[in-house]
Order: structure tokens, then sequence, then C-alpha cells
């Protein structure tokens, strides 16, 4: 006569966690995307800084531009501003803030603005710019 062993694992707290961890992560990402200020997420990896996302705000303030941006490098997304490209890699080797006005030119549009501009560091990887 064969013999069966096994073991069972409640794993109902486990689940419970996951599922408030996705609510949470929903939430910030709502947060996120309703910021009335436009928001750039860039990520560092390998040896250069990559946008990775951008929030509503950004798609209205470039008339959807950015989009066609996503996934591409600091350089090809802040095109000929060495000093916005320099205040991106000081606020992630500081981990630090920077709170800076600029004068800038909207590619899309042409238009010219003096921006507040914040930049954050979001450890590990994260330069956040908010506009």
């Amino acid at each position: 006569m064969p013999r069966y062993f096994g073991t069972m694992l409640d794993i109902t707290s486990r689940k419970e966690a996951m599922a408030l961890l996705e609510s949470s992560q929903q939430q910030l990402n709502s947060q996120y995307q309703k910021l009335p200020v436009p928001t750039y997420t860039y990520q560092y990896q390998g040896d250069d800084f990559f946008l990775i996302d951008f929030n509503e705000a950004a798609i209205k303030v470039t008339s959807g531009a950015i989009e066609q941006f996503r996934g591409k490098t600091l350089a090809e997304t802040i095109f000929g501003r060495q000093d916005l490209i320099a205040n991106v890699h000081t606020c992630f080797q500081e981990q630090s803030t920077l709170r800076l006005e600029i004068n800038y030119t909207y590619p899309s549009s042409g238009e010219e603005h003096i921006l507040r501009t914040t930049y954050v560091y979001a450890p590990p990887d994260l330069v956040m710019i908010f506009v």
C-alpha cells in the first residue's frame, strides 16, 4: 500500500499583504499621474539616465511630444542643455534635492518660459524632475 506525505502552508496573510501592496502602488501611481506639476522620472542604468516615466501634466505641457522620448537617454530628451543635464547628475551624485529657476524653451512649441524646477533623488537609482 503506497504512502503519501504532504504539507500545508496557510498563505492567507501573504496574499493579504500582496493585495495591500498592490493597492498602495496603484494609489501612488494615481497620485503621480494627477500631480498638477509636470513631472519626469529618470533612472540611472549603466552609465546614463533614461526617461522611464512622466505624468499627465508633462504630456499636456509638451502637447504630447514627451511620449516619443520614453526610454531615451537624458541627452536625447534635454537637447543641448548641458546645465540641465549637469543638474540631474549633481542631484544623483549628491543624493540631494536641487531647487532652481531656469530659462527654458519648449521644443514642441518654441515658447520660452522661466521655470522653477526641483530635482529630487529617489533611492536607489531615480531622479525626479518637477517643473
